[in-house]
């Protein structure tokens, strides 16, 4: 019978894993396929200024977002009755819509002081309004990630549906974003009616003292996933901001590269997670751990022998200027693989995850001084901006490995 209870919870995870490789492979593969389309029409100029709305709105989701992915989803395996999810759902929903309202207002103000138009600020909010609509945490918790697969799958098809009609001449930029917005909006309504009429969870109206507790729980996580996003995602703006569209073009699509061959690793962990959490398996992690950091230098070979007929296939001949920026941002894989292992796997599930913040405040600490020393010494170039973040990412996993054998985990690591 123990046998096949493990038996059991190996499918278990390897059918979960399955499920968020598709969801994450999809959601890379399909910018991708409308990278030449969007290129040819529009022009890498025009879709870098996209990008750099985006990248905006991006730091902004993080606040939505606000740690919920890891809160909701260890709340949510953990509930015992139906009562309890629901009032889970309820909680954090409201936080999310509360969160979603106050970007929305700092995004429409940025628009009214940029010099761009103020309606691609206010269509860039589908990012964050993708926090609320895709509640990845109720499906994780409850382990039925199929339904994050066919939210995202609805969600991106009907934005590439959307794109392929409206967009036909430079001058349709503004509709690619709102393209994204109704795809945003489909895939909500699916993900609520699974969630509330089949899943026949209830609305409650939460007391202030839940939404307080909610956010002192989540805000651990919120802190460490927020700093880690900005670090993450701060190149793309700086490149945007200071260095030109053109080029925020070409990183946009070596990262993009880079982030889906990385959804090997964030669905592994994330398959992983919620059997750690019930279970408390050392082995499991130790296997898991390993098998990333092997998997990533095995990928990070390959990636670079192909990268030139990669950049081709996908951007043409006028984005080979991203082949020298996957190379270097490549290496990156490393930290990524075993990084979120570690993060939600041993820290989270030993009760540390008010210490994650820790790591990234210091791995934040560290990209930031090599921005601006970057910055004083004009040599604020790509490449160099790839240096830093892939010293910062080294810090933060050498630092969390560091504190996890100090308070007596080192079972977990090796």
């Amino acid at each position: 019978m123990k046998k096949k209870n493990i038996l059991n919870q190996n499918f278990n995870i390897f059918k979960n894993f399955g499920y968020l490789s598709f969801i994450q492979i999809f959601n890379l593969i399909f910018p991708l396929i409308l990278y030449p389309y969007i290129i040819r029409i529009i022009g890498a100029e025009n879709y870098g200024e996209i990008l750099y709305v985006q990248s905006i709105a991006i730091y902004l989701s993080l606040v939505v977002n606000f740690g919920f992915n890891i809160y909701g989803t260890n709340e949510i395996s953990k509930g015992d009755t139906s009562e309890d999810i629901s009032k889970i759902i309820s909680n954090i929903f409201t936080c999310q819509i509360i969160f979603y309202c106050i970007t929305l207002l700092i995004l429409i103000l940025i628009g009214c002081i940029s010099q761009m138009e103020i309606m691609f600020f206010f269509l860039a909010s589908y990012l964050c309004l993708n926090e609320i609509m895709i509640p990845v945490w109720y499906f994780q918790g409850k382990e039925n990630m199929k339904y994050i697969a066919i939210c995202s799958f609805i969600s991106k098809l009907t934005a590439l549906i959307f794109i392929f009609i409206l967009v036909n001449d430079s001058t349709d930029n503004l509709y690619i974003l709102l393209s994204y917005a109704i795809g945003s909006i489909v895939c909500g309504m699916f993900a609520l009616f699974k969630i509330f009429k089949i899943d026949k969870n209830k609305i409650h109206i939460p007391k202030y003292e839940d939404i307080k507790k909610v956010l002192i729980d989540s805000f651990p996580l919120f802190v460490s996933h927020s700093l880690g996003g900005l670090t993450l995602k701060s190149n793309a703006l700086f490149i945007g901001a200071l260095i030109g569209k053109k080029e925020l073009a070409y990183y946009d699509l070596a990262e993009k590269l880079v982030n889906l061959l990385s959804i090997f690793f964030q669905n592994f962990s994330n398959a992983i997670f919620p059997n750690v959490a019930k279970t408390k398996n050392q082995k499991l992690t130790r296997t898991a751990l390993k098998i990333a950091l092997i998997s990533s230098v095995f990928i990070i070979i390959i990636t670079n022998i192909i990268s030139e007929d990669l950049i081709t296939i996908i951007g043409g001949i006028d984005m080979l200027p991203s082949i020298e920026i996957l190379y270097l941002i490549s290496f990156t894989l490393i930290f990524r693989a075993v990084g979120p292992i570690i993060s939600t796997s041993i820290m989270v599930v030993n009760n540390l995850g008010n210490k994650l913040g820790t790591s990234f405040v210091f791995g934040s600490i560290v990209y930031f001084s090599g921005i601006l020393i970057l910055y004083l010494c004009n040599e604020f170039t790509v490449p160099y901006l790839i240096y830093n973040l892939t010293i910062s990412l080294a810090f933060v996993v050498i630092f969390r490995i560091y504190y996890c054998i100090k308070n007596g985990l080192s079972k977990w690591i090796i």
